[in-house]
Order: structure tokens, then sequence, then C-alpha cells
């Protein structure tokens, strides 16, 4: 979402994590360009708890701040280009990012980007990424759901096609997708079409009209 004039609200306690048993009122600070903030053209919020920075996904950049600080990530960490359009926090803390036609993931040091080997990929506003479990990261690219994971003997990460040439071909909704979420039980429920695709494992169910969706 665009905010065109940045709205941060944070928990300014204990560094910037709340704590709602020492300080029972919080002071909500508004930052635009006239006092700091990078740029207004902000696309994306991720609050990473354990260190207690807020990133910040902006049209001039990724930006992190430390309560006092903003930080430019730019070429000198990897990143590439400029304009980021989404964030993402993993179950381990890490932070991916997409521009518009990369992924990248930082490391702790600096950011890495995915190999999408010949695949063309391309994002836009709203692209999300859920997971499975903290080594298999989903996307959606055209209507396909690819799968990001580390692979080789340097482990890098790798993005592939979720389901293979048989999946699709037995089911060519799985060509069609518009939303993918991973529940607690590992279950994918997948946007297909008209219809709503269940996976668990390597088991397709489709679920059109006659099952009530």
């Amino acid at each position: 979402m665009i905010l065109r004039r940045a709205v941060l609200l944070f928990f300014l306690s204990a560094g910037l994590r709340p704590t709602l048993h020492a300080q029972p009122h919080y002071m909500v600070q508004h930052f635009t360009t006239d006092n700091g903030l990078p740029s207004n053209g902000v696309k994306g919020l991720e609050w990473d708890e354990g260190t207690g920075f807020l990133w910040i996904a902006t049209e001039n950049g990724l930006f992190r701040y430390d309560g006092s600080e903003f930080h430019r990530f730019g070429s000198q960490d990897g990143i590439e280009e400029t304009l980021i359009f989404s964030l993402f926090q993993d179950a381990l803390g890490r932070i991916w990012i997409t521009t518009n036609d990369h992924i990248y993931v930082y490391s702790g040091t600096r950011f890495e980007v995915v190999n999408t080997g010949t695949t063309p990929i391309h994002f836009g506003l709203g692209q999300r990424f859920t997971t499975i479990d903290p080594q298999h990261i989903l996307f959606l690219n055209h209507g396909s759901l690819m799968l990001v994971q580390q692979t080789g003997p340097q482990q890098q990460w790798t993005a592939v096609p979720f389901f293979n040439p048989l999946q699709t071909g037995a089911h060519p909704e799985l060509a069609h997708l518009h939303s993918v979420f991973a529940d607690s039980d590992g279950m994918l429920w997948l946007g297909c079409g008209n219809a709503i695709c269940r996976v668990k494992d390597t088991q397709v169910e489709v679920m059109g009209e006659p099952q009530g969706s």
C-alpha cells in the first residue's frame, strides 16, 4: 500500500519494543521527508521483533530505522535497484524484499539476490510471500507458484516452479493462481482460477462449485 504521507507508529519504550507493563502511555511519532524519512512513497513496513528495527520499503530504496536514524541499503549492500515493492520477514528473522524483477534475502551482513535462472520474474505492488517452513519460501509469478530454497554446494537461494509438469497437466487451474496461503498444518490453499486448490505434500484437490467454493 502506498502511504503518500508516511505515518510510522511505534512504541518507544525499551528501545523500539512495546512494553505494556513498563509504560502505559505511548508516544506516536509521524515521519515524513520533512523530518527525516528518506521517501514518502512507502510500499511496505516490517517490524523486526528480534532486533527492534523497523524496515521500510520505499520508492527510493530500502531503509532501516533504529529509533534515531534511517540507514539506507543500496548497491554496497547488494541491492542494485531503488524501487522496493514489498517486504517479508520469515520465521527465522530473515528479511526478504522484491524489486521489479528480483528477490533479495538479507543474510545479516548484506543482501543476496535469489537465482531465478531463465524464468522471467516480474513483481508488482501487493506481491506477497508465504512459507511452508523457514527453508521453503513461496510466491506467485505470472499465475504460477514458485518455490525458493537453498540448493547446491554453496547453498544458494534459488527459485523454481513448485508444481511439476505432470501436476499442472492434470490440474490446469494451477497455471492460473492469484493467491496463496499456508496454514499451520503445512496445507497450501490457492486461489486457482474460479476455484480453490488445496495442496498437501504432492496431493492436489480442486474445489469448485460442487464442493461449495
